[in-house]
């Protein structure tokens, strides 16, 4: 059958992770007014193949022609042939481009795939395992902590939450436009060497929350940071930072007074403003392990 009529003709389609081969040159053709199928095992590679399909990932090798048009050379042409459902709502596209500052732009490099569930607002990149492979260390949307490996499965999900935002966007309903969700925006996680001693750790946030599981809307009077070594079995508490009145809105990490050394510095809100009450923030600093 030729390609012109097959809906999708995939052609030696590959993807590597690194030194992991996750998709292997794949060839299959779709004939146009059927339905189709795709089956396999966790790990197998489905969704790296239906990413790349899609044009969401480029493939390594090989290629994909859709309704005559090819997801490698002309893609745009080959994404106006298809649609997309996915099973969850997306709010953000999970997919982001690095950007890097070549003649005074920045300019967009890579195209990044992100797991199912991920956005912009959720992730960070790095080695936590210190095994010399970039991992994604994300928060999920119950706050629990969640490690993907290279080709975007999950290999390993903390048993208790962390992180803790009041911020948050309302959103209808996929079946009902009259209900509304809460998506509350993730806190900021860190991949980072943070206390020089050559092994990255996970640095977290834990706000806690004193409103109760069954409220929509969030309350918080302490928070924390945890510094946490991370290896396939789980996490380990190195240290963290004393416990602070108020809710730790956001942190940073870095030499902030040029001493060779990193810092922790983060803002807490004490007490919100309201039409009674003045509110009350400040801002605190510290040394890792402090």
């Amino acid at each position: 059958m030729t390609t012109l009529e097959n809906a999708i003709d995939i052609q030696n389609l590959t993807k590597n992770f690194g030194a992991k081969e996750a998709v292997k040159g794949i060839n299959l053709a779709v004939p146009k007014g059927s339905f189709f199928g795709f089956l396999g095992p966790n790990g197998a590679g489905k969704t790296t193949t239906i990413r790349m399909i899609t044009g969401l990932l480029a493939p390594t090798r090989g290629d994909a022609v859709l309704a005559g048009h090819s997801i490698v050379s002309s893609a745009l042409a080959a994404k106006q042939n298809i649609g997309v459902v996915p099973d969850d709502l997306a709010l953000f596209d999970r997919d982001v481009y690095e950007m890097t500052w070549q003649d005074g732009y920045y300019k967009t490099t890579d195209l990044h795939a992100l797991p199912k569930g991920l956005s912009l607002y959720d992730f960070t990149r790095g080695d936590a395992s210190n095994n010399g492979q970039e991992e994604i260390v994300a928060f999920s949307r119950d706050d629990h902590i969640t490690v993907y490996d290279q080709t975007g499965e999950v290999s390993w999900k903390s048993s208790e939450a962390y992180g803790g935002s009041r911020y948050f966007f309302e959103v209808p309903e996929l079946d009902d436009a009259r209900k509304t969700t809460y998506y509350y925006l993730p806190q900021r996680i860190h991949v980072t060497d943070i206390d020089g001693d050559g092994l990255n750790e996970i640095i977290a946030l834990k706000n806690h929350d004193t409103a109760g599981a069954l409220s929509r809307i969030r309350a918080f009077k302490e928070g924390h940071i945890d510094c946490l070594s991370y290896d396939e079995l789980g996490v380990q508490l190195k240290w963290q930072t004393r416990k602070i009145s108020g809710y730790i809105s956001d942190y940073v990490i870095g030499d902030l007074d040029n001493d060779g050394r990193n810092e922790i510095v983060f803002s807490v809100i004490q007490k919100k403003k309201s039409l009674l009450n003045k509110g009350k923030s400040y801002i605190v600093s510290c040394m890792p392990g402090n």
